[in-house]
């Protein structure tokens, strides 16, 4: 029972994931991306990695975009 609520959980994280990242893109100006389906099969199948991957992708975003910020390149989508 348990690895069902974590494989539950992991899809609902998935599903979120990708609004979430979208709302960051948006947030600084940049491109956004339709990967829901991605993160549902990611966060199904392996919800502790889609965690890691999930922080991982908005932490390269903020930093990209607090760089272009700072005159040292340009976002990229």
């Amino acid at each position: 029972m348990m690895l069902f609520y974590a494989n539950v959980g992991g899809l609902l994280l998935g599903l979120d994931a990708d609004d979430n990242i979208n709302a960051i893109k948006e947030m600084y100006g940049m491109q956004k991306n339709d990967n829901k389906l991605l993160w549902m099969v990611l966060g199904f199948f392996v919800p502790v990695a889609t965690i890691a991957l999930v922080q991982y992708e908005i932490n390269q975003m903020i930093d990209t975009a607090e760089r272009a910020r700072a005159g040292f390149g340009t976002p990229t989508p």
